[in-house]
């Protein structure tokens, strides 16, 4: 028997493969044909939603930047004022800012543009006086879907219930704060806050977390320092108790021989 080579043997397998492959296909035609245009569909699906949130992302972030440029703009003045958004009246600016954070809000409620709408959107009804209002949005953007938005809006929740005179329920958010740290809320600021919330009801707590915050680098330090003053003074350690002086010890009495 003539021997095969290993060239032959890869070569007929090859054959046998395409030869069993070119037979499948032209008994299931059909299926194949079916199988290939719904794959060709997914890869246009896939594409197609690629860049629809390609195109849905760069929606979101103009619209959000529209946003923000009429929050930070400011009224009519004698004097002019270039690159910013001026307005005739404080009416006119609520009425147009809201409009807009709302619109983003509404678009794109599940994207970073969405949540940070929302939360300018409670910053802003908290400084026209609408405190309730702003605190129920405040809440619901800690809930969010973005955890540095989410730090934020706790930021200012625990600022707004401290100039509400609520203490304790401020104090548990900046602990909170304190505790899971993000970018943009970092957890020496959240110490310093709370800090500058306890140096009345617990001075020595405040003094330990000042303390410590003296030596970070940048404004903390100098923030830390400029508040130690207005803790109370140190309570002195208090002096040890007299001793009273041992009585001395009578003389033994001789024993009779």
């Amino acid at each position: 028997m003539a021997r095969i080579s290993r060239k032959q043997l890869k070569e007929d397998r090859f054959a046998q493969e395409v030869g069993t492959s070119v037979e499948y296909v032209s008994h299931h035609r059909k299926q194949v044909i079916v199988a290939a245009v719904l794959i060709v569909a997914v890869i246009v699906g896939i594409a197609g939603f690629m860049r629809y949130r390609g195109q849905q992302a760069d929606e979101a972030r103009k619209a959000f930047q529209e946003a923000m440029n009429l929050y930070h703009g400011e009224l009519e003045t004698d004097e002019p004022q270039f690159g910013v958004i001026t307005f005739a009246t404080n009416i006119e600016k609520n009425a147009r800012v809201t409009e807009a954070l709302e619109g983003v809000t509404r678009d794109f409620p599940n994207r970073f543009e969405g949540w940070a709408a929302r939360y300018y959107l409670a910053l802003h009804q908290i400084e026209q006086g609408n405190a309730e209002e702003g605190q129920k949005q405040l809440e619901a953007v800690t809930q969010g879907g973005d955890e540095e938005i989410a730090s934020l809006a706790r930021l200012a929740l625990a600022h707004l219930l401290k100039t509400q005179g609520k203490n304790d329920e401020a104090r548990q958010i900046y602990q909170y704060l304190v505790d899971h740290p993000t970018d943009l809320v970092a957890k020496p600021r959240s110490q310093l806050l709370l800090a500058e919330l306890l140096i009345e009801s617990d001075p020595q707590q405040a003094r330990t977390l000042l303390e410590s915050l003296q030596t970070m680098p940048g404004a903390i330090s100098v923030s830390a320092i400029s508040l130690l003053p207005r803790l109370p003074p140190a309570a002195a350690p208090a002096p040890p108790e007299p001793t009273e002086p041992a009585e001395p010890a009578e003389p033994a009495v001789p024993q009779a021989p």
